[in-house]
C-alpha cells in the first residue's frame, strides 16, 4: 500500500502542491479570525449541581466575579494632596464607560434618616476637602462608619481600597483588555506623582492579565520554538536549505493548526495555546526522520528518486503510527467533561495529523526538485559520537542485562515510593509565578484584607419576610461574626450588617451601637428601609423581593483546593448548628466554590486522560504487532519513566494539579514513538537474521537510535520553552515532559532492547509472523 501512496505523491507532485497551496490559503483566512478566549475557562458541566446553585444565585442576587480591587497602603492617603488626587480619579472613572459602580473612600456613602423618614444614602466628602483640618474631620467621621472596616480601610486609616464593579457586557468581551489597561495606566499615572504604589487584583482583572500572557506566550514560544528547533537541526544537518525547507513545513503546520482551531470555531484558550509551539516541535521531528531516511538511501544507491520513494513506503507506515500515537495523547482530552480540554483534544489531534500528512507530501516533493544530498550533507550518518554512543548502548545490552534488571527494579521501588510522597491540590490562581505582579498583589490583599476570591453563603426561609424576623438575623449576625474570625475570611457584607449600620445611625451614629437591634427597635428601623427593587440602594443585592432569602458575602484568601472544601464543610456544619434544618435551607456558593468543583472535575478528566492514552496507544501496539507480549515489552520502558517522573514530584514537593497532570497523557503518547520505532525496525530484522535475537536487537539498536536521539534532543529542547513561562504551570509542563521524555528515551534505548534479548526465541519465531499491519513497510 505505502509503496502506491509513494508513487502516487511523486507522479503527482504539480497537483498536490497545487492542492496544499490552495488549502493553506484558506486556512490561513481562517487562522486570521482566531480570537482569544476571553471568558473565564469552564472545566464544569453545565448541569453540575453546584453550578446549577450558583446560576440560580447570580440569577437572585448579581455576579459576584466581575470586581477589579485597587489597594493602597500609603499615609499619604490621609494627606491633602494625595487624597484630593484619589478624589478627582474616584470620580473620573466612576463616568468611566463599563464601570457599574465604584466605591472609594473618596465617595462612600454614610446611612442617614432623610425628610421622609426613611433611610438614605449621603455622601461622606460632598466635595474636595480644601483644607488638611476639613479632611481630618471628615476622616474621623469616615472611621467611625463600622460598615466599611476591613472592607473599603483598615483601622488605622494607611490602608485603602477601590473596587469596581465591571459591566457584565465586557467582563467576557475582548474589551475588557483595553478598560483594564486604560484603568491600570489612570491610578497608576495619579499614584506615581504622589511616590505611591497601587496594587491591582479581582477576578477580572486576573483573568485579563492571563489572557494578555497567553497572547504573548504564543507568539514568543512559537518564535523561539522554531529558533531552538532550527538550530538542532542545523547542528545535526549542516545544511541550509535543508533547513530552510524543514522550516517551511512547520510554518504551514502552524497555520493549519490555528486555522483548525478557528474553522472549529474555537477561541485560543491556555491550552490551545500551547499547541502552535508544540507543532513546530512535532514537525521538525517528522522532518528528521524523513531526512535521515532519505540522506541514508541515497548514499546507499545514489538514486535520488528512488531514495524518496522509499522515505515514504518505507518510513511512512512508521512515522503514521508514531504521530498518531502522539495525537492520541493528545487526543483523548476529547473525552473530558470538560469544554476547554474538549477543544484542547480535538484541535490537538487534527493538527498533528494535518503535520504528518504536510510532512509526508511536501519534504519527498520539494527535494525531488532540488539536487541529490552532498557527501557534506549526509556525513551526520557517520558522526563518531553518536556510533560511539550506540555501539556502547549495544555492549550493556548485550552484557550487563543483570544490571540493567537491578537498577530497573531498584528505580522502580524508589519511583513507587516517592508517588506517596505527592498531594493534589490547585488554586485559583495557580499558573502564575511567585514573582509575578498579579501573584504579588493577590497576597498584598490577603495580608491586609485577607482575600478577594468570593465566597457566598444563601438563607432561606421559605416564608415571605423571613428574613425581618429579630432571630433570624441575629442567627445571621452570629454565622458572619463565627467566619469572619477565620483566618481565611474578610469581613462580610450581609442584610445584617446593613441593620447593624441602620442601627447606628438611629441611634444618632454612636460606634457603639453597630449591633442588631432588640425586638422593639427593629420593627422601627424595617419600616424606615427603603424599596428594596430600587436598584443601586443597599438593600438591592443582599435579599431577594419577598424578604424570603439573603446573601452573605465574603472574600476569602487562595488557600487551594484542599483547604477549600475543608473550610466549606466546616461552615456547613456551623451555618446548621445556629440554623435549624427544618426552619431554613443554608446553600454555599461563589466562584472558590465553583473553582472547587472545576478543579475536582478537572483532576477526574485528566486522570482519566492518562488511562485512555495508555488504552489508546496500546491498541496502536496491537494493531501493529498483534502480539500481547510485544505490547507488554513496550509497555514497561513507557510505563516507568512516568512512574519516575510522578515520584521526582513527590520527592521534590511538586503538587498534583491540572497542569502537571496533562505532563502524563501528552508524554506517554510522544514517548510510545519510541518503541514503535524501534520495534519496527526489530522486526524487520528478526526476520532478517531468521529469528536471532540478539543480532536483530543490535542492528536495530544501530539502525534506529540515531534517529531516537535525534528526535529526542528536538522534543526535549522543545518542551523545555515552556521552562520560560509566566505561568507556573505550564514551566512544570515544559520541565516534567522534557525529563519524562530524555527517561523514556534512555529506557527505549536501554530496558527496551534488553527485554527482547531476554524474549524466548521460540515464541517470537511462532508470532513473528501475525500482524495486522505489514511490516515490511516499517523501516
Amino acid at each position: 500500500m505505502w509503496e502506491k501512496i509513494a508513487n502516487l505523491v511523486l507522479r503527482n507532485r504539480f497537483w498536490l502542491i497545487i492542492l496544499l497551496i490552495a488549502s493553506t490559503v484558506f486556512m490561513t483566512f481562517q487562522s486570521s479570525k482566531s480570537k482569544l478566549a476571553y471568558d473565564n475557562a469552564k472545566f464544569i458541566p453545565e448541569d453540575d449541581s453546584i453550578l446549577v446553585v450558583y446560576k440560580k444565585f447570580k440569577k437572585q442576587f448579581g455576579d459576584d466575579g466581575n470586581v477589579i480591587v485597587i489597594g493602597i497602603k500609603t499615609p499619604e492617603i490621609k494627606k491633602l494632596a494625595f487624597f484630593n488626587a484619589w478624589y478627582d480619579l474616584t470620580h473620573q472613572l466612576e463616568k468611566t464607560k463599563g464601570v457599574k459602580r465604584l466605591l472609594s473612600i473618596a465617595n462612600i456613602q454614610n446611612l442617614v434618616i432623610n425628610d421622609s423618614g426613611y433611610f438614605g444614602e449621603t455622601k461622606i466628602f460632598k466635595n474636595k476637602p480644601k483644607t488638611q483640618a476639613e479632611l481630618d474631620t471628615l476622616y474621623n467621621k469616615l472611621h467611625s462608619l463600622k460598615f466599611y472596616e476591613g472592607l473599603i480601610f483598615n483601622k488605622s486609616g494607611d490602608f485603602s481600597v477601590m473596587a469596581i464593579t465591571m459591566e457584565s457586557s465586557i467582563v467576557d468581551s475582548r474589551y475588557r483588555i483595553d478598560f483594564t489597561n486604560e484603568l491600570e495606566k489612570k491610578v497608576k499615572s495619579i499614584c506615581k506623582k504622589h511616590n505611591v504604589e497601587p496594587h491591582f487584583s479581582g477576578l477580572p482583572f486576573i483573568r485579563t492579565q492571563y489572557s494578555i500572557i497567553i497572547k504573548h506566550e504564543l507568539v514568543y514560544f512559537t518564535i523561539f520554538s522554531f529558533v531552538i528547533t532550527s538550530l538542532i537541526m542545523l547542528f545535526f544537518f549542516r545544511s541550509f536549505y535543508t533547513l530552510l525547507f524543514a522550516q517551511f513545513v512547520v510554518v504551514i503546520g502552524v497555520i493549519w493548526t490555528l486555522g483548525i482551531n478557528a474553522s472549529l470555531g474555537y477561541k485560543i484558550s491556555i491550552f490551545t495555546g500551547l499547541m502552535p509551539p508544540l507543532m513546530v516541535v512535532i514537525g521538525i521531528t517528522n522532518c528528521i526522520y524523513l531526512l535521515n531516511k532519505y540522506h541514508d538511501e541515497y548514499r546507499n544507491h545514489k538514486n535520488k528518486i528512488k531514495a524518496l520513494q522509499r522515505v515514504i513506503s518505507k518510513v511512512g507506515a512508521a512515522i503514521f503510527f508514531i504521530n498518531l500515537t502522539t495525537a492520541f495523547g493528545f487526543g483523548v482530552f476529547y473525552f473530558s467533561d470538560s469544554k476547554i480540554l474538549k477543544e484542547f483534544g480535538i484541535v490537538s489531534f487534527w493538527a498533528i495529523m494535518a503535520v504528518y500528512v504536510i510532512s509526508m507530501v511536501l519534504i519527498p516533493i520539494i527535494f525531488s526538485y532540488l539536487p541529490p544530498p552532498s557527501k557534506k550533507q549526509t556525513r551526520h550518518l557517520d558522526s563518531k559520537y553518536l556510533q560511539f554512543i550506540v555501539n556502547y548502548l549495544v555492549k550493556i545490552v548485550s552484557t550487563k542485562r543483570r544490571i540493567i534488571y537491578n537498577i530497573t527494579i531498584l528505580l522502580s521501588v524508589l519511583s513507587i515510593i516517592g508517588c506517596f510522597l505527592i498531594s493534589a491540590v490547585g488554586y485559583m490562581v495557580d499558573d502564575i509565578s511567585k514573582n509575578n505582579p498579579l501573584y504579588v498583589d493577590l497576597k498584598f490583599f490577603e495580608k491586609n484584607i485577607k482575600g478577594l476570591m468570593p465566597y457566598e453563603i444563601e438563607i432561606d426561609t421559605r416564608q415571605t419576610d423571613g428574613i425581618k424576623n429579630v432571630r433570624t438575623l441575629q442567627r445571621i449576625d452570629l454565622l458572619e461574626r463565627k467566619i469572619s474570625s477565620m483566618p481565611e475570611f474578610s469581613q462580610s457584607v450581609s442584610i445584617a450588617k446593613v441593620i447593624r449600620f441602620a442601627n447606628q445611625t438611629y441611634n444618632d451614629g454612636d460606634s457603639n451601637r453597630f449591633l442588631i437591634p432588640n425586638f422593639i427597635d427593629l420593627g422601627g428601623i424595617m419600616s424606615m428601609m427603603p424599596n428594596r427593587e430600587k436598584k443601586g440602594n443597599f438593600l438591592h443585592n443582599l435579599v431577594d423581593s419577598s424578604f424570603s432569602k439573603a446573601r452573605i458575602s465574603f472574600q476569602m484568601a487562595d488557600v487551594g483546593s484542599v483547604r477549600i472544601k475543608e473550610i466549606n464543610d466546616t461552615i456547613k456544619k456551623i451555618a446548621y448548628n445556629i440554623f435549624p434544618a427544618k426552619d431554613y435551607t443554608i446553600s454555599t456558593t461563589g466562584n472558590s466554590l465553583v473553582f472547587l468543583e472545576g478543579n475536582k472535575y478537572l483532576f477526574d478528566d485528566l486522570f482519566q486522560s492518562v488511562l485512555f492514552a495508555l488504552l489508546a496507544n496500546s491498541l496502536v501496539m496491537a494493531l501493529i504487532f498483534f502480539n500481547w507480549r510485544m505490547i507488554i515489552i513496550s509497555f514497561i520502558p513507557n510505563i516507568i519513566p512516568m512512574l519516575m517522573t510522578v515520584a521526582i514530584m513527590g520527592y521534590f514537593g511538586i503538587d498534583f494539579k491540572p497542569s502537571t497532570i496533562i505532563v502524563f497523557s501528552i508524554a506517554y503518547g510522544i514517548a510510545v514513538d519510541y518503541s514503535i520505532h524501534f520495534l519496527a525496525k526489530y522486526r524487520q530484522e528478526l526476520k532478517k537474521n531468521k529469528y536471532k535475537i540478539p543480532i536483530s536487537v543490535a542492528n536495530a539498536l544501530s539502525e534506529s537510535g540515531v534517529s531516537m536521539i535525534y528526535s529526542a534532543v528536538v522534543l526535549f529542547f522543545g518542551f523545555l520553552i515552556f521552562a520560560f513561562s509566566s505561568f507556573g504551570g505550564t514551566i512544570m509542563l515544559g520541565i516534567l515532559t522534557s525529563i519524562n521524555l530524555i527517561l523514556a528515551l534512555l529506557s527505549n534505548l536501554v530496558l527496551l532492547p534488553a527485554l527482547l534479548h531476554s524474549y524466548d526465541v521460540a515464541k517470537a519465531k511462532k508470532r513473528g509472523e501475525i500482524s495486522l499491519v505489514d511490516l515490511d513497510s516499517f523501516e
